[in-house]
């Protein structure tokens, strides 16, 4: 059978443990969401005068959803939160697996 595994316990088998590689694989939990957000704040800010065209709400509406397809695909796909074995089934299903690798571009 095979069991899904964290991503540092994979390294662990390969690598031998130090403070370097700790740091590393441990800054990318920190920096990749802030570079999400970073870079739609900036996107929002280039944005922001078309806002009075179609009004503030729908403009918020349409900003938001990027910055949450792109937050939702990083927590699923980097946090590895589910453990149901019909949810991790149909997270790798061709289809949501094209929906996350296309996440970034997207967004």
């Amino acid at each position: 059978m095979i069991y899904p595994r964290d991503y540092i316990t994979l390294v662990l088998g390969i690598l031998t443990p130090s403070r370097d590689v700790a740091f590393v694989y441990g800054l990318g939990f920190y920096v990749l969401p802030l570079m999400i957000i970073s870079s739609w704040i900036l996107t929002v800010m280039l944005l922001r005068p078309y806002s009075n065209r179609i009004g503030k709400k729908k403009f918020w509406l349409v900003v938001s959803i990027p910055l949450l397809y792109q937050l939702t695909t990083f927590v699923i796909r980097d946090a590895n939160p589910v453990t149901v074995p019909t949810t991790i089934q149909f997270i790798h299903t061709p289809l949501v697996q094209f929906l996350f690798g296309i996440s970034y571009q997207v967004s």
